[in-house]
């Protein structure tokens, strides 16, 4: 082997363990950076040569490429996770904005309103014949009426607030799918002309967790080495292509509903964003406060058909029949917003019947009797419950889930940080290897330039002689 062999053999370690500890600096700098994955340097020799008299010898060290530990698997999991992490969250917070509406203090809240209603009426049974009495229990069903107007549409602002996230979130992850498909492309290009998009990677991985938040999220690499991104199983980004999501309003309900572009029509998703802050509004606005909507309707319906029975049949002090104490309602939907005092009564004292007959009235109270047991009827789930013991099976249910809610939102961080550390085992960058990388390669590089000085100094001691 000649000493110009000895020299460029040197001179490519030096070129090859330089680009090692450029790739390690580059680990080093992105060690905190979301996403990133740890990059090697693949070395391979450069083969052997026959040299004069037979002899085999190497022809020196060759840079393949840098390599990126990363693990399509693990990254799968975190994208789960993520999606299982943002729902818990989201629906722990609806959970705490939701608890609030409910929230009894003095003479706040319907459990309270109810209690003193049916308070006012036993008042009214002691004392039929006082006009006070009267204006007292007007005053109750009044009070009972505006907690459950004011309620309602409290219900209703959070629903109409949960489907205007949607929208929002929608636009969201519209945005993130076309920064994926555009680094799709940019990718695709890079690696075609044989450069590396490591770092590119990096950035995809870090858009598509934040695409996990708002949905259920899978990917599939793609030999071009662009990344196919899946929502709620369908191709969200496909390629250098994203399509598109769009809020479109369902013609019975006038919520927002999920749908993805699919050529010239859409196909409706909402049922399949099953995490995700998308997925948990849905849920919210759909599940949980519709339901709420529903049992709150059930209790101001009932009441108003059980004390409209009562008070329907019975006497005024001004000897009137046939008068609703609330205006009459036609079903359960809606019942809660359209709860209040009937107009013949609104407003009128006597006309708050407390005698089954014209004859007793004033001091006939049978009516009022019958009204005011009415607080200890089972008229509510199916004949088991009373109002109030309704009203509170609903607030220790709201109370129940809301714990659940945030013991799932404990429970899916624990998961989340697990499968970062399972990703992060095979991909996350180690400072410490790192420090021994840079030592090592130090190292190669210091005896590379040293084989270089010895065989300059061979070569000049050569030319010397010649």
């Amino acid at each position: 082997m000649s000493l110009f062999n000895i020299l460029q053999h040197a001179s490519q370690s030096l070129l090859a363990t330089g680009r090692g500890i450029q790739v390690t600096s580059n680990n080093v700098s992105n060690a905190n950076t979301p996403g990133y994955s740890k990059q090697s340097l693949l070395l391979s020799a450069r083969g052997t040569e026959r040299a004069p008299g037979g002899l085999l010898v190497g022809m020196g060290v060759r840079s393949e490429q840098v390599m990126s530990a990363y693990d399509s698997f693990s990254q799968r999991q975190v994208f789960q996770r993520l999606g299982d992490q943002s729902f818990a969250e989201s629906k722990t917070a609806s959970f705490e904005s939701i608890e609030a509406m409910f929230t009894e203090g003095g003479s706040a809240g319907i459990g309270t309103t109810l209690y003193n209603f049916f308070d006012a009426f036993a008042e009214l049974e002691v004392n039929p014949a006082l006009p006070g009495a009267r204006l007292q229990v007007l005053q109750a069903g009044q009070s009972l009426s505006s907690f459950f107007n004011r309620t309602a549409l409290d219900l209703d602002t959070r629903q109409m607030h949960a489907d205007n996230a949607v929208a929002s979130r929608i636009k969201g992850a519209n945005n993130i799918s076309s920064q994926i498909a555009s680094l799709n492309q940019t990718i695709k290009q890079f690696e075609a002309g044989g450069k590396g998009a490591h770092d590119l990677r990096t950035q995809r991985t870090a858009l598509v967790e934040r695409l996990a938040e708002y949905g259920p999220v899978r990917t599939h690499d793609l030999a071009d080495g662009t990344q196919r991104v899946m929502l709620g199983g369908h191709a969200l980004v496909e390629g250098e292509k994203a399509r598109l999501l769009s809020a479109v309003q369902n013609p019975t309900s006038g919520f927002n509903e999920v749908h993805l572009a699919m050529g010239s029509t859409t196909i409706n998703i909402s049922s399949l964003m099953t995490n995700g802050t998308i997925g948990a509004a849905i849920d919210e606005r759909d599940t949980i406060l519709g339901a709420m909507e529903t049992e709150l309707d059930d209790l101001a319906f009932t009441i108003q058909q059980d004390v409209n029975a009562i008070h329907v049949t019975a006497f005024g002090l001004d000897g009137v029949s046939a008068r609703n104490f609330f205006s009459t309602i036609a079903g359960p939907a809606g019942a809660a917003a359209a709860l209040s005092l009937d107009a013949l009564v609104d407003g009128n004292p006597d006309a708050v019947a407390a005698s089954s007959t014209a004859a007793g009235v004033p001091g006939d109270n049978t009516a009022a009797k019958a009204l005011s047991a009415l607080a200890g009827t089972n008229s509510m789930s199916g004949g088991t419950q009373t109002f109030t013991e309704y009203y509170s099976t609903f607030i220790s249910a709201l109370g129940h889930d809301s714990q659940l809610s945030m013991q799932d939102a404990l429970r899916s961080d624990l998961h989340l940080e697990a499968a970062k550390d399972v990703r992060d085992q095979a991909s996350a960058v180690s400072l410490e290897e790192e420090a021994m990388d840079l030592v090592r390669f130090q190292d190669s590089y210091q005896a590379a330039a040293r084989v270089m000085t010895v065989a300059k100094d061979m070569l000049d001691e050569l030319l010397n002689l010649v």
